[in-house]
């Protein structure tokens, strides 16, 4: 079930200031608080708490933007099955799964953080200037393809994994200008295959250089 379900194309919800509240990440009945299944879809300026699943789930839909939320404490991810939108300006924190699943997609000014799963994940995203900090997981994953540029990735990898990361990257992806500091695994983690390339990034006090 959904707190609301968006089945039109180009739709925008401006919450301002409000919010919409399941009844907490272990109950079954709260479902989603938002989905939607056409594109052009704007949800902004609000907040999103205690839903049993994901806070907003894309669904796959292209061409959708998330800007100025607070999704928080959700029982799935905060943000979930993004593809090529615009997440930007959000506080997403406390979320189950994790914070934010997304491809080809710009996230760019979040703070990201205690999250139990990932902070931030996918593939062919362009991730930039976000604060992910204290999630259980992987401060940033990128499967492929990823630009990584100016985030503060700090005392990630809570649940002290093998082979997690405060940001780990699978293939050709740029890593600059990142602060990677105080992580309980490996700082950045660069594959042996199709590295891509790394510099200006500040990494130390990591537990596994």
């Amino acid at each position: 079930s959904f707190a609301i379900e968006i089945a039109a194309r180009y739709v925008t919800i401006d919450f301002m200031g409000f919010k919409i509240s399941g009844h907490g990440a272990g109950s079954s009945a709260s479902g989603i608080g938002i989905a939607f299944s056409e594109k052009g879809i704007t949800i902004k300026n609000g907040a999103i708490h205690n839903f049993s699943g994901h806070g907003i789930l894309f669904n796959g839909v292209r061409s959708s933007r998330v800007e100025n939320m607070q999704i928080l404490d959700n029982g799935g991810y905060g943000i979930a099955e993004c593809e090529a939108g615009i997440i930007k300006n959000n506080i997403i924190s406390g979320n189950n799964e994790g914070g934010i699943d997304a491809d080809e997609s710009v996230i760019e000014g979040n703070n990201v953080f205690w999250n139990e799963g990932i902070g931030i994940a996918g593939t062919e995203n362009r991730v930039k200037n976000n604060s992910v900090y204290k999630n259980d997981g992987i401060g940033i994953a990128c499967y492929d393809a990823c630009s990584i540029i100016e985030n503060s990735v700090i005392e990630n990898n809570r649940d002290d994994l093998e082979e997690s990361a405060g940001i780990r990257i699978c293939y050709d992806s740029v890593v600059k200008g990142n602060i990677v500091v105080d992580n309980l695994q490996t700082g950045i983690l660069i594959p042996l295959y199709k590295p891509g390339s790394y510099s200006n990034n500040c990494i130390e006090g990591n537990h596994q250089e």
